[in-house]
């Protein structure tokens, strides 16, 4: 840039010279921008400068700050940067330099909630009248407590891993006593209390009542019964031990019986020796106790097989017939013995004892033409269920369970199924190792980051964006993720005076100097002039003296330097005035 000088003289009061009017560069004459506005403008910018507002007063609902420069009325995208003295309450507001107070909002529209000691960064939305906290991050009010165990969560407090235990899918039968779900827990899966088509009245004990179904008054615990079939009338049944008993016991009670004298049993009456017998009646049901008679025309010795008494106390006869026997030594068990047609038999029918028989593959078969002496058992097994065949086969009609299958063709390893999860390959139970990821924030920096491979991603990769990411807060020329910077730098104008002392004539004039309280923390100086008094008259001016920082130090706000202005030819005391602009540049 081109450099001018300029010196404005007037006659002096003697009006017999001149006087030199020294300009001074101030804030309102220096411009920043092609727009013609001042560097007195730009401070007052306060969406290019956010205002200080220090810390905050007031209450915890209705904050007040101020400050300098203070804003004149509030105008769309102003921001505020305050630090506040007391946590908020509710629906909070602020009032900046008594311009009104004004809601102070979260992006979504609720009600921001502050933290004491907190510095935030507010901008005033002119739609809603409202200021809006900027990079508002976690709120909330959960705790550990309210979040499923092994997740996490931001809020007001901070990030907080949950600890509500998780119960999966679980089936109860009902049982004599009491089944509790103990509360405090989510339930991931189903939790099944089994009902039962069996629980109706008739299925229960009379008197007894099971999950509010009464027993029926005819179901009885019976095992008090002694009676057996005998011993309950023939066509009725009663329950016994648990077991239905249908009668036998005969009905006698419309037997036929002769009239006249009774005598005992196998006792021959006198009249009629071989067609009748008088016998006492059968064990059964009467009427009375009596005897009956019965006509057996064909009870006679011929027709009484051979060998064999019939009669009793008073009299008896021996039968003689054998020639209608057919029975053969086939029929009869060997080593027993009969007389068939009057003539002894020896059985010859084997015994088969008891033998157990292990079903296989193939059938077994038990030939005909024994005698089953012992049991012959088929063999059961306790692990012919469901459980224990293989889906879609049926043994000896069991049906194979859907979870029992071949899994020789499995070829998964534990590194290709996720950690904590289950398996079964070649008949072995495999547990996945794959780590998982939980989500995470990755804040972009210098060097490259990645996520690795080999591991499954249970929650989001967040690569973090970052709202000063823009063009004005980039070193000018410089490109930062694909955003290309025109940031020159901060410059403030200084005057600063100097008195140097005396030095000797044709002596060499130094001025130290130490300007602080910028306000900044600059980098370079440039367009330093000085203007040179001794005994109240100037001397020189020198200008400009340097355009670089090689002659100054600074120190954060703070500039200082040494500056050798050369040889002197006056020997009084000299004052120096020093304007020039310090700036910041990368």
């Amino acid at each position: 840039m081109s450099t001018y000088n300029t010196v404005i003289k007037k006659r002096n009061a003697q009006n017999n010279g001149w006087d030199s009017i020294l300009p001074m560069t101030t804030a309102e004459n220096v411009l920043v921008d092609s727009e013609g506005k001042s560097v007195a403008d730009h401070v007052d910018d306060f969406v290019m400068h956010p205002g200080d507002g220090g810390t905050t007063a007031g209450t915890a609902t209705a904050y007040t700050c101020a400050s300098l420069p203070a804003p004149i009325a509030y105008t769309d995208r102003m921001g505020l940067i305050v630090k506040v003295h007391a946590d908020s309450g509710v629906n909070p507001t602020i009032n900046w330099n008594g311009l009104g107070a004004k809601a102070i909002k979260k992006p979504n529209g609720n009600a921001a909630i502050l933290k004491s000691g907190g510095i935030y960064t507010l901008r005033y939305n002119a739609t809603t009248e409202a200021f809006i906290l900027q990079g508002e991050g976690a709120s909330g009010n959960a705790t550990a407590s309210d979040l499923l165990s092994g997740k996490t969560a931001s809020t007001d407090a901070g990030d907080i891993t949950g600890n509500i235990p998780i119960k999966s899918a679980a089936t109860y039968t009902p049982t004599a006593s009491n089944q509790t779900i103990p509360a405090g827990q989510y339930l991931s899966g189903t939790q099944t209390i089994l009902g039962d088509a069996d629980l109706v009245s008739a299925n229960i004990k009379a008197g007894k009542n099971i999950f509010g179904v009464a027993g029926n008054a005819n179901v009885v615990d019976t095992s008090a019964g002694d009676a057996t079939a005998a011993q309950i009338l023939n066509g009725r049944n009663a329950y016994v031990k648990g077991g239905k008993v249908i009668g036998t016991m005969p009905n006698h009670s419309a037997t036929p019986h002769t009239t006249g004298s009774m005598v005992a049993a196998g006792v021959f009456t006198s009249g009629n020796p071989n067609s009748r017998v008088y016998v006492k009646p059968a064990e059964g049901y009467y009427n009375g106790e009596v005897w009956s008679a019965f006509d057996m025309p064909d009870l006679v010795p011929q027709n009484v097989k051979s060998g064999i008494t019939i009669g009793g106390d008073g009299g008896s006869f021996t039968g003689t017939f054998t020639s209608d026997a057919t029975a053969t030594s086939g029929h009869i068990l060997s080593g027993k013995s009969a007389y068939v047609a009057g003539n002894k038999v020896t059985g010859t029918i084997p015994s088969k004892a008891a033998a157990i028989y292990t079903p296989s593959t193939v059938n077994q078969t038990i030939s005909s033409g024994y005698y089953l002496s012992g049991n012959q058992t088929i063999a059961g097994d306790a692990d012919l269920v469901s459980a224990n065949i293989k889906a879609g086969k049926n043994i000896f009609g069991v049906a194979g369970n859907a979870n029992v299958v071949d899994t020789s063709a499995g070829d998964a390893t534990a590194a290709q199924i996720l950690s904590g999860r289950k398996a079964y390959v070649d008949g072995a139970l495999v547990t996945g190792t794959i780590p998982s990821r939980g989500a995470a924030t990755i804040t972009p920096s210098t060097v490259n980051q990645t996520i690795g491979a080999g591991q499954y991603l249970s929650g989001a990769q967040t690569i973090a964006g970052d709202a000063d990411l823009v063009s004005g807060n980039i070193k000018d020329g410089k490109n930062i993720f694909g955003v290309i910077g025109n940031f020159a730098g901060q410059y403030a104008t200084v005057n600063y005076y100097a008195n140097s002392g005396q030095v000797g004539q044709g002596g060499n004039l130094t001025i130290n100097f130490s300007i602080s309280g910028i306000g900044f923390a600059p980098t370079s100086m440039w367009y330093v002039f000085f203007t040179i008094f001794t005994g109240g008259n100037m001397q020189f001016e020198r200008q400009p003296y340097f355009t670089s920082t090689k002659d100054f130090t600074f120190s954060g706000d703070t500039a200082s330097g040494s500056i050798n202005l050369g040889t002197n030819r006056f020997s009084t005391r000299v004052t120096a005035y020093m304007s020039g602009v310090l700036f910041t540049a990368f």
